[in-house]
């Protein structure tokens, strides 16, 4: 997936931020269960946010796991 965040009218800003976003997904069948990967990086979390949109962080990667269990 791909976010792009441009800056709001009156703010000047060399460029807007951008995320990416990647992952996989693995279903057990047999547990109701869920185990997650997910890949992020841009620079949308390190530099602010739309609220303060002439802020630019650095290029961040992030390796994320997550687990589901349904009762």
């Amino acid at each position: 997936m791909y976010t792009h965040v441009e800056t709001r009218a009156g703010y000047i800003s060399e460029q807007g931020q951008d995320e990416y976003e990647a992952g996989v997904n693995y279903i057990i069948d047999g547990h109701n269960a869920r185990v997650s990967l997910l890949w992020q990086g841009g620079d949308l979390s390190g530099g602010g946010g739309i609220w303060n949109p002439a802020a630019n962080g650095n290029f961040v990667n992030a390796i994320k796991v997550g687990v589901q269990l349904q009762i």
